[in-house]
């Protein structure tokens, strides 16, 4: 008896061995580290290794091979309808390069179809980690939640992990996280995702960390958030989004806002780049909420109608915040406001950032503040152009600069700054180069009742015709005391035979103003300086030191890219960071604005990847709508230079296309209530059904106080 059962364990230990099991049953740990190790390409069995570690205690881990398991019916309903069991232990699936899909079919009417779900469902109880895998053509539908690929209420950690070709009607192409969901996601990639609503890629409402990461190419929001939708539940919850090391590039908004980020919440971007993404407004960032850019994040070559890298908006009493810190803003384009749209929201540029390329057809070259309050300080804004006005900035807002430089900016009116408010104050900075196409102000256009440009320097400023003038004082008031002029850029009474008087008075054009000149320096801009040889730290240069001259300091910046800011005696050079100006490299400029012509862009630098691997498994996608009303960003593109039509995509303005607030449930089970988020009427109803209570959730994301009555 005994020798019959040993020889009947080695012979089912030798069937194990061999994997020659049926379909539908794991292997029992046939890989070290592995709880269970599912067959090449058995989604019955990887369906069933879920349900088997769910119920052990501390959960284990499932090992896949390098094969495709392919779901084909729904086995989970909680929130939704989804094709594999929801996770409510601490489950990790060790891919291996494997690849999980729902059946690549396109059924007419998802509606009913059993053939349309999502891949995952993370219960708020459950981890999921996921390493080395690819999830595919998942389809959350009729208001499920969310989550074409998966959808997350508790703790979700992916690593080397491909989100491809999922759809979802309401949110979340590929990702949902929601209220209770916390996502730690490192070296993603988001492709080819879509959402008949919001976030393309992503929608947020929890906490979310990417790292070396990719949310791009392709991923394309219907309304708004064509990469991410980044939203609060409540002032105190949710909507946390940090951002480090990774690229938001090539993404959509169709109808809508933000085609790389839209954010209400809180979002954080360290050293990453948001590139080549459309939308109506906000072409990279449209921000309500409160956003940081620091450790050289780029954005660039954004297309929006309004705010082509960012839009700040917000109201009076709430504004947005957006806070940029040795960062840079280059190469957008819109309407208005090329590089950044500031609506009634508040923006701090400082710490050496960039703001630089940016293409405005209207107004605002590289910012147009509306209403809202900018404070810039050690900054640098640089060959913007607006075609109507303000090349550097179109100012209608407060504005507070110090210690910057505004050069080779270009606009008809006021190729540095166009300014209508009286609440300006611009001191200890540098207007040079900037140039005048129309009539006026190559360094600054005012018709505000008060500008204050107390110690300033001006110099070489243009207009296109040669009858140079710095400033244009219209109809405005100005205070100029204790700057320095060069030979043609200050206001002066308006004599038409004397455009450039060289220091007897400081020439210009002040057309029924009120101008306070007060002395001004004939020799060199008395300005210290910090200067960058790309080659080693920022230095100091003393004003009187040899060869720090305009015509010297010119020399430099052109021929070997020097950078210059003036001198902040309270920040100093040494706490400066290394300059963005590397980014300039990418494009082919001229070395003056005074020979008459538009400055030339070149062209639009390749999308590079800067991930460790690309989109995988992307060739054969389709979409729910291959008919594209936007232009296809690539590497292939050219930026258009200054006075060439800007193809903008949107048919309707996004104040017409805001997306509905969506609304959030609580579950009584007898004992507590439990925070489920987002849950569609059919599982709302089922749950009923079951005997549990059912509430909406209070708008700040937290359950009834008291238990239902009845």
């Amino acid at each position: 008896m005994r020798k019959s059962q040993r020889l009947g364990a080695l012979l089912l230990i030798a069937i194990l061995a061999a994997g020659v099991l049926g379909p539908g049953t794991p292997q029992a740990g046939a890989q070290v580290g592995c709880t269970i190790t599912v067959l090449s390409g058995d989604s019955a069995g990887l369906r069933d290794a879920i349900t088997q570690v769910n119920s052990l205690p501390g959960g284990g881990t499932i090992c896949l091979t390098e094969s495709t398991y392919t779901l084909t019916e729904i086995v989970d309903i909680e929130i939704g309808r989804t094709g594999l069991p929801g996770i409510t232990s601490n489950i990790t699936i060790e891919g291996n390069g494997a690849t999980i899909e729902r059946i690549d079919t396109h059924p007419d009417d998802c509606e009913i179809s059993p053939e349309c779900f999502r891949i995952f469902r993370v219960d708020r109880r459950g981890t999921l980690t996921l390493k080395n895998l690819t999830i595919r053509n998942g389809k959350a539908w009729n208001r499920e939640g969310g989550g074409g690929g998966i959808h997350n209420s508790g703790t979700l950690i992916m690593d080397n992990v491909t989100i491809a070709n999922n759809f979802a009607l309401r949110a979340g192409g590929g990702l949902f996280n929601n209220t209770t969901g916390v996502a730690t996601l490192n070296n993603v990639r988001f492709g080819d995702n879509w959402s008949d609503a919001v976030g393309g890629a992503i929608y947020n409402v929890g906490d979310l960390t990417l790292e070396s990461s990719l949310i791009g190419y392709s991923n394309t929001a219907v309304d708004s958030g064509g990469g991410i939708y980044n939203i609060t539940a409540s002032s105190i919850q949710g909507g946390n989004l940090t951002i480090r090391n990774s690229r938001i590039a090539a993404n959509t908004s169709y109808h809508g806002s933000g085609g790389g980020i839209y954010n209400t919440g809180t979002a954080r971007l360290y050293n990453s780049r948001v590139d080549h993404n459309a939308a109506g407004d906000g072409g990279g960032i449209y921000n309500i909420g409160y956003v940081i850019l620091g450790d050289a994040t780029v954005v660039e070559l954004n297309l929006a109608q309004e705010g082509g890298g960012i839009y700040n908006g917000g109201t009076y009493t709430n504004p947005a915040t957006l806070i940029i810190q040795n960062s840079a803003i280059s190469g957008n384009q819109s309407d208005a406001g090329g590089g950044i749209l500031n609506e009634r929201g508040y923006i701090d540029i400082e710490i050496v950032s960039l703001i630089e390329f940016n293409i405005a057809r209207m107004r605002g070259g590289g910012i147009y503040n509306r209403g809202g309050i900018i404070d810039i300080a050690n900054s640098i804004l640089t060959r913007n152009t607006a075609e109507w006005g303000g090349g550097g900035i179109f100012q209608e807002g407060g504005l507070s600069v110090r210690f910057s430089v505004f050069s080779y900016n270009n606009a008809p009116l006021g190729g540095g700054l166009y300014n209508i408010s009286s609440d300006a104050a611009i001191h200890e900075s540098v207007f040079e180069i900037n140039r005048a196409e129309g009539n006026g102000g190559g360094a600054i256009y005012n018709e505000s009742d008060y500008l204050d440009v107390r110690w300033n320097c001006f110099e070489s400023n243009d207009l296109k015709d040669g009858i140079t003038a710095g400033i244009r004082n219209a109809y405005g008031g100005l205070d100029a005391l204790f700057s320095y002029w060069g030979a043609c850029d200050g206001p002066y009474p308006g004599d038409p035979d004397n455009h450039c008087r060289a220091h007897d008075a400081p020439p210009g054009d002040n057309r029924d103003g009120v101008v306070e000149i007060g002395r001004y320096y004939e020799e060199t801009c008395p300005l210290d300086w910090c200067v960058w040889d790309r080659d080693a730290p920022w230095e100091f240069v003393d004003a009187a030191q040899e060869g720090n001259s305009f015509e010297e300091r010119r020399v430099r910046e052109e021929l070997y890219g020097f950078e210059y800011i003036p001198y902040d005696s309270q920040r100093g050079c040494g706490m400066l960071p290394p300059h963005l100006s590397a980014l300039t490299e990418r494009w082919e400029t001229t070395t003056s604005l005074f020979a008459g012509e538009n400055t030339p862009l070149g062209e639009m630098s390749q999308i590079e990847g800067n991930t460790s691997a690309e989109l995988s498994a992307t060739s054969d996608i389709t979409r729910p709508n291959e008919e594209s009303v936007l232009p296809t960003l690539s590497g292939e593109t050219t930026a258009p230079v200054a006075g060439e039509t800007i193809e903008l995509p949107m048919t309707e303005s996004a104040e017409n296309s805001e997306p509905q607030p969506i609304e959030m449930w609580c579950k009584w089970d007898g004992a507590a209530w439990y925070f489920e988020g987002e849950v569609d009427e059919a599982t709302r109803q089922s749950w009923i059904d079951a005997g549990y209570v059912v509430a909406p959730a209070n708008a700040d994301g937290t359950c009834p106080a008291e238990p239902p009555t009845s």
